[in-house]
């Protein structure tokens, strides 16, 4: 990768200002370059406190609308009112976990 470009011109004219107050050689080169700025600080991002969840089951129809919860030990209640509701309306119901976080 080539190195930056410089302005010669700009150079030409402060090494000959220099030359002129009785400056000499690296003197010139050291009041020609610009001192950097130091970098501003970031503040390292808080993590977030970990939410705390609770797993259920829930039942849910074919257009993915959430029909009833069961607490996670219910499982088998969960299954059989899918199932009751997939032979009583004719649609799909099935079973899945859900985790709902729990408000203190």
């Amino acid at each position: 990768m080539a190195g930056r470009v410089t302005n010669r011109k700009a150079l030409r004219e402060a090494y000959d200002a220099a030359e002129a107050r009785g400056v000499e050689g690296e003197e010139v080169v050291a009041e020609t370059k610009k001192k950097k700025e130091p970098a501003k600080r970031t503040r390292a991002k808080k993590e977030p406190a970990e939410v705390r969840v609770k797993v259920q089951w829930a039942v849910f129809s074919q257009n993915l609308k959430r029909v009833a919860t069961f607490d996670f030990n219910q499982e088998a209640m969960a299954r059989k009112k899918a199932e009751e509701l997939s032979q009583s309306s004719g649609n799909n119901h099935f079973v899945q976990k859900m985790k709902e976080p729990v408000t203190a």
